[in-house]
């Protein structure tokens, strides 16, 4: 890289109007960078040391149904570095959230599902992924719900007459970890019986991972949260990739009326 040496003001202004065309002095520059050859592997070291509370190793489920219950010996394994993120805010579920460092031996994308060795707790990674010379980096949020998401479907009957399917609620999306917090936005008000006045209405934002099952995802399907059913109002995909292999899937869910539906459960 060079930098230009241009004629100073003054220099011109001894000539006049009209003062004479300089030539440039082109110069090299001194801040030129070499990679280090063995930068690569002194960062994969450091990662592969075992520093409390910092480096994990992970099984990466691309597909939760598919990967979640391989062996060990056919799963994948990627070796993590979990650091803290300094902000202060727990909107949105900001506090459950940690940096997210990995080398370069597996490619990682977001939407993948991490379960971490040491303690089984389930991660997402919910930031598009960096990439730097010698590390992949993103976000993972801590997964604080399973999902299991019913529809209403009709009554079906085989040509002889025979019944191959009730009417009534089904499970289309079986359990799959994710992330549910408040709705952080202007909150809608109505009237309410139960209680004097109007009072906001509860409405959730909520995240799990897109692959093939969770893809099938449709306005109005149900899932209970706590000892309440939701009803989903809103699906985004702006956070799937534009092939439509990987991502997460965002939507908001507000509570069905009725009150409590499920006495005990949490």
């Amino acid at each position: 890289m060079a930098h230009v040496n241009w004629s100073r003001r003054k220099e011109i202004k001894k000539h006049g109007k009209v003062a004479p065309t300089y030539a440039c002095d082109v110069k090299d520059t001194q801040n030129h960078f070499k990679q280090p050859p063995r930068f690569q592997d002194d960062y994969t070291r450091v990662l592969m040391t075992d520093h409390a509370h910092t480096n994990y190793w992970f099984k990466l489920c691309r597909n939760w149904y598919e990967d979640k219950d391989k062996p060990e010996d056919e799963a994948i394994w990627i070796r993590g570095e979990q650091t803290p993120i300094q902000w202060k805010s727990a909107i949105g579920n900001a506090d459950m959230k940690t940096g997210f460092n990995t080398d370069w031996d597996i490619p990682i994308y977001r939407g993948d599902m991490l379960i971490r060795r040491s303690d089984n707790k389930i991660y997402m990674l919910d930031w598009n992924v960096q990439e730097y010379p010698i590390a992949q980096n993103s976000q993972t949020i801590e997964c604080n719900h399973y999902f299991e998401f019913y529809r209403d479907m009709p009554e079906l009957t085989d040509d002889d007459g025979y019944l191959i399917q009730e009417k009534g609620p089904q499970i289309v999306i079986p359990k799959i970890p994710g992330v549910v917090a408040e709705y952080t936005g202007r909150p809608d008000f109505e009237v309410v019986q139960s209680t004097p006045g109007i009072t906001a209405v509860d409405l959730l934002t909520c995240y799990v991972q897109w692959n093939p099952i969770t893809k099938k995802m449709r306005l109005n399907d149900t899932f209970r949260f706590g000892q309440f059913t939701y009803r989903v109002e809103n699906i985004s995909i702006e956070r799937v990739e534009i092939t439509k292999t990987h991502g997460e899937i965002m939507f908001h869910a507000r509570r069905v009326t009725g009150g409590e539906v499920h006495d005990g459960e949490y």
